[in-house]
């Protein structure tokens, strides 16, 4: 089919070249034929037919061509079965053009695999209905000009300052089947593949509805589907801080067919209203309160209601509160800014003594640092240390240079000139030194609104879990309800969701109906630990979504709480996942180590459940690590390191200060290689872990342990109910195509930095990187076994992997396999059964 979409391609460029000169030949020949039968007013009147004609044909063959192009590059889902048990969890986006590295062909050996992926929606009505087990496209987009892109559940509008990319419905797999799954937001207005209607299954894409319990209802509603939207941020938006709205409902309640409003003590609770209905009159179409959109049908309704609810209206005591913290912000402003200013009037101080004026010039570095006195103590420069081979004495205040100057042509010339001229030639001088300083004034107030322009260009956002606002450091988007799949369900999403407290709806059906997956609340399970942590048990778990700027990177680093150099704590907390032995897969989460609780959550409900984790020793290092001790986390971010000092006394460095400020950084993880490529900078190098591959409950996945880890409040020991970090071990003895033997030795990894880049992305079933983007390393495709308990998540280990010393002896733990392509719902060709898949981690500027 593909072979056959190319030809069409190619004989519809061709259609589109000769269109013209095929039209041109037409006209003449029924000029030329006709005109002797008919008269010239007839010729014309057919000439404007035919060129209409003519005009709807190649309206038609553009529309087909481009169809047709739209379709090439449309790429294929792929995932692992439903039915597997140790399924990787994630969506891949493969391309129709995938490559290959040494492979044998067939299904041999302990594999993973890749299969395609159908949507499974015949319970519910309208266009998503239609494509019940059609096969599902998808297209990795590229946006300029963003610093953010952010999925956000339940939304399918954007937040002020955000831009809507697409929304649709929230999906996953099947909440019973084997398969571990993801939360993946599928377009409103699905596509489907060409030829891929027939039930072939593979990874399989069911609707997700809210499970009341530790789930707040309301706002949310037993049975009802959930939508999503994918949203970027603008590189220059508005710094008004977001809130949430806590308008309060009541239980879903008809009185004859009809809503009902009611009054409990000082507020209104309106109940399950439309969101297009009037909540005094319940008529459609409706003007809005400026504040919280509380709806009023008609200007007697708004004149009436409006009185009541302006007293009572939830968002005017949070505009209140949003004033005093914004007071609070500026305060803290301006504090910043004076003491910027008392740093700028430091910098022309000597850096040893902070008395004198710096006035020496150390060569080679060219710093100026220092002044006379304190020069003549030094062998190195204080402020790169690189040996001092001379000094030389300069000038640093422009007014003193002028002066300097002055006297110089005081001196020098009035032996040879008369008074007159010397007293011209210093009015030119004073003119020309004007020039010179509003010149370097001017350019340095440029450096500075570039350097601002450019650092306020890069943004990141995180989730705190386990907390209700962000550090005063970072802008709230919103503060929600922490969701997720239930503990006991084999076919669990594992990723935890930050839920809106004021969620929207799309097409939907409430109650329980035919197969779904489902949104649970989330609990901590901590009674086994010590300290504030421990009371924390059974209570629900809050989060909020936080938006920092002038920062390229956030990373989470695992056994760490204290920062990297150059790097910015966000929140500090422990590492937490599901039981290892319950049903359900999940994901390693940092969990803040001041934790808040939501208000009346404070019973057992179930639903997703967050438990400690601690090192287990064997394939993973013990010591640094050490058996059964609870493990810390810390979320980081890149600062810009950028100085507006120096550019107003380097010209060189400015340059290449903007060009660096100019574009942001990017963060990955080389898996199975001790260093990083030499266009990267390592952070650190460690040790792969994760999860038992025989744990139900498994944190699907890998960390790059740092070799020197840091601890929390901890118990030694394996105690009470917990998850656990293994080592990690490669599994391909079926393999021929590694320069070693790789069979059961540990995996290292390295943590590195790219710096003038915006996007790293991991490109499954290509070793070469598309164009305009740049080769960070290729590798094969690898995850857990597919019948193991644990489920895994797809990954790009390196082609050509290191080891762990001294880690060559089966130990278990996380394990690697490769991954194969399975035919079916999945394209064959261009894939083939049963042949070894490769990947490339590329980055784009």
């Amino acid at each position: 089919m593909d072979v056959l979409m190319l030809l069409l391609l190619v004989a519809a460029t061709l259609a589109e070249t000769n269109t013209g000169s095929c039209k041109d030949m037409l006209q003449g020949y029924m000029t030329g034929q006709l005109s002797s039968a008919l008269g010239a007013y007839q010729v014309e009147a057919l000439r404007r037919e035919f060129k209409s004609f003519s005009d709807v044909i190649e309206k038609s063959i553009n529309e087909f061509k481009e169809n047709i192009k739209s379709e090439v590059k449309t790429r294929l889902t792929g995932g692992s079965h439903f039915n597997h048990k140790g399924a990787a969890v994630e969506p891949l986006c493969l391309p129709r053009d995938p490559e290959w590295g040494m492979y044998t062909d067939g299904y041999d050996g302990d594999k993973n695999y890749v299969y395609g992926a159908e949507y499974e929606t015949q319970t519910f009505k309208g266009n998503i209905k239609t494509v019940h087990n059609h096969d599902v496209p998808c297209a990795v987009c590229l946006v300029r000009r963003k610093s953010v892109v952010q999925m956000f559940p339940a939304r399918k509008t954007c937040f002020k300052g955000w831009t809507l990319e697409y929304h649709g419905y929230l999906m996953a797999g099947h909440h019973n089947h084997a398969a571990g799954t993801s939360y993946t937001c599928v377009d409103s207005h699905p596509d489907t593949l060409h030829g891929g209607s027939s039930d072939k299954d593979g990874r399989l894409f069911y609707l997700v509805e809210a499970a009341c319990g530790s789930l707040k209802c309301p706002p949310y509603v037993s049975g009802k589907e959930l939508v999503c939207a994918d949203k970027t941020s603008l590189k220059h938006i508005g710094t008004q801080t977001m809130f949430t709205s806590l308008k309060k409902y009541d239980d879903p309640a008809k009185l004859s067919g009809r809503y009902r409003r009611s009054k409990r003590g000082s507020e209104f609770t309106y109940v399950n209203l439309d969101p297009e209905q009037c909540m005094r009159c319940l008529n459609f179409g409706f003007a809005k309160c400026s504040l919280c959109s509380a709806p009023y049908c008609s200007p007697r309704c708004k004149s009436k209601d409006f009185r009541e609810h302006r007293n009572q209206c939830p968002e005017r005591r949070l505009e209140e509160k949003r004033r005093k913290e914004k007071d609070q912000e500026y305060e803290i402003r301006i504090k910043s800014l004076h003491e910027d200013i008392e740093r700028l009037r430091d910098y022309g101080l000597c850096k040893i003594c902070l008395e004198e004026e710096a006035r020496v010039v150390f060569d080679p570095c060219g710093h100026l640092c220092c002044c006379d006195d304190c020069s003549k103590q030094l062998k190195a420069c204080p402020m790169c240390r690189d040996d001092v081979q001379k000094s030389i004495k300069g000038e640093t205040n422009t007014g003193s240079c002028k002066e300097m100057l002055q006297g110089y042509l005081t001196g020098q010339l009035s032996s040879a000139l008369g008074a007159y001229q010397v007293e011209a030639l210093r009015r030119e001088f004073k003119s020309f030194t004007d020039v010179i300083e509003k010149s370097m004034k001017k350019f340095k107030e440029t450096v500075k609104s570039e350097v601002n322009a450019h650092t306020g260009n890069s943004s990141g956002v995180y989730t705190i879990w386990g907390k209700k606002m962000c550090p005063s450091t970072a802008e709230l988007v919103y503060s929600g309800f922490t969701g997720g799949s239930h503990y006991t369900y084999k076919g669990a999403a594992v990723e935890p969701l930050c839920l809106p407290r004021d969620p929207e709806w799309g097409m939907h059906t409430d109650g329980y109906e035919g197969s779904k997956n489902y949104v649970f609340g989330a609990e901590y399970q901590t009674s086994s630990f010590t300290g504030n942590i421990q009371r924390l048990h059974d209570h629900d778990v809050p989060c909020a979504v936080c938006l920092v700027r002038q920062r390229s990177v956030v990373q989470m680093f695992p056994a760490r709480k204290t920062c990297y150099i150059g790097w910015t704590l966000e929140y500090h907390g422990y590492l937490m996942a599901g039981y290892y032995d319950h049903a359900a897969g999940t994901t390693y989460t940092c969990i803040d180590s001041l934790p808040d609780t939501l208000h009346g959550g404070s019973n057992f409900k179930g639903g997703k459940l967050f438990y400690p984790v601690e090192a287990y020793c064997g394939s993973l290092k013990c010591p640094p690590y050490v058996a059964g001790r609870e493990l810390t986390m810390v979320v980081l971010m890149l600062l810009f390191l950028v100085s507006v000092t120096q550019a107003e006394t380097n010209t060189g460095s400015c340059k290449d200060m903007l060009q660096d400020t100019g574009n942001s950084s990017v963060v990955y993880t080389r898996w199975g290689k001790k260093t990083c490529p030499s266009n990267a900078e390592l952070v650190y190098s460690g040790f792969t872990g994760g999860s038992y591959f025989g744990h139900k409950g498994a944190a699907v996945e890998p960390l790059c342990l740092p070799r020197n880890p840091e601890w929390g409040r901890y118990t030694d020991g394996h105690d009470g109910a917990k998850a656990y970090v293994f080592g990690a071990e490669y599994e391909t003895y079926s393999f021929k195509g590694f320069d070693q033997t790789l069979q059961e030795h540990d995996v290292p990894c390295a943590v590195c930095l790219v710096r003038q880049r915006t996007v790293v992305k991991m490109f499954p079933a290509r070793k070469k990187c598309y164009k305009g983007w740049t080769l960070e390393y290729q590798g094969y495709l690898m995850a857990g076994h597919h019948d193991h308990a644990a489920g895994t998540s797809y990954t790009c280990i390196d082609s050509h992997p290191d080891t762990v010393y001294g880690g060559a002896t089966n130990k278990d733990g996380k394990l690697f396999y490769l991954v194969e392509a399975h035919c079916g719902s999945l394209k064959c060709r261009p894939y083939v059964a049963g042949r070894e898949l490769v990947c490339a981690v590329c980055s784009k500027n």
